[in-house]
């Protein structure tokens, strides 16, 4: 998208960031985020009605009369708030990569720090995703 008050490292900043996300259109990721956000909530909700209670049988060791007891089975509980809690985490991260900015991480922060180049190291920057595109795209 062309703007008129567009500086040329903005025009830089924009074509590698959108070189960066592979061409994924933010519209079409924001409306997948919305799909996603409602199965989130669909699935939240199915976990909150599950029972993770079973029952599990044992024997008395005195009198070798059985029982059954209920327990929490919590490496499920445990396994599906895991899995939304990534879900959700992995979708956050991958919207805020795709609009640019760094990665929440401490570790990671400041990603390529593309912020922060000036134009001409920006230039050669794209000039290094385009060759890396053609000899990708040679390989196919």
């Amino acid at each position: 998208m062309d703007h008129p008050d567009y500086s040329y490292a903005d025009k830089v900043l924009e074509d590698a960031q959108r070189s960066l996300a592979s061409g994924v259109d933010l519209e079409e990721l924001n409306s997948a985020n919305v799909t996603i956000v409602q199965a989130i909530v669909a699935s939240a909700k199915a976990l909150k009605e599950c029972d993770f209670k079973k029952e599990k049988p044992v024997t008395c060791p005195a009198c070798a009369h059985g029982f059954a007891v209920e327990v929490i089975a919590g490496e499920a509980l445990a396994k599906s708030l895991n899995h939304l809690c990534k879900s959700l985490d992995g979708n956050a991260r991958l919207t805020q990569f795709l609009r640019g900015n760094a990665d929440s991480r401490p570790d990671l922060a400041g990603g390529l720090g593309l912020a922060g180049l000036k134009p001409e190291q920006l230039g050669q920057v794209m000039t290094w995703l385009e060759e890396n595109e053609r000899e990708l795209s040679h390989r196919d």
